[in-house]
């Protein structure tokens, strides 16, 4: 049953800005445009308050990998989508979690704090960041 669905965490209470039935009609046509049709879009509030959390019935089955692309495309929090690659290329088979908060960040200590694919994600984090708002390097 969960292989049609997508599990979306966006951290912005778009529903409280009276954006969900916009944001609703975006995914559908999108997915509609992939060939994918959406049967039912549940939206919920965070346990934190501070986002919602989305699932999206789809028509078919889909793939790990596509599933996970999908919920790129819907907007996705993007760290979730780029653990979420790490582990189904990693062959978890329970990927793709959505959690309601964090329960502990243990700070990164040397030598993890100054690993270079660290630095390395958390510039590419920015400069996608960047030019998603237009300001790139351009």
């Amino acid at each position: 049953m969960s292989e049609n669905v997508l599990k979306i965490d966006v951290d912005l209470r778009i529903d409280k800005w009276g954006w969900i039935d916009s944001y609703k009609k975006f995914i559908i046509a999108g997915l509609r445009s992939l060939g994918y049709g959406v049967k039912k879009i549940i939206v919920k509030e965070s346990d934190s308050k501070k986002g919602i959390h989305i699932w999206v019935h789809l028509d078919k089955k889909v793939d790990d990998r596509t599933k996970n692309m999908l919920q790129f495309l819907c907007c996705d929090d993007k760290t979730r989508v780029r653990i979420n690659y790490y582990r189904i290329e990693a062959g978890i088979k329970n990927w793709n979690k959505l959690f309601s908060k964090v329960l502990y960040r243990k700070p990164l200590e040397p030598p993890c704090s100054e690993c270079k694919l660290i630095k390395y994600l958390k510039e590419v984090e920015v400069d996608v960041d960047n030019e998603i708002r237009g300001e790139g390097k351009g």
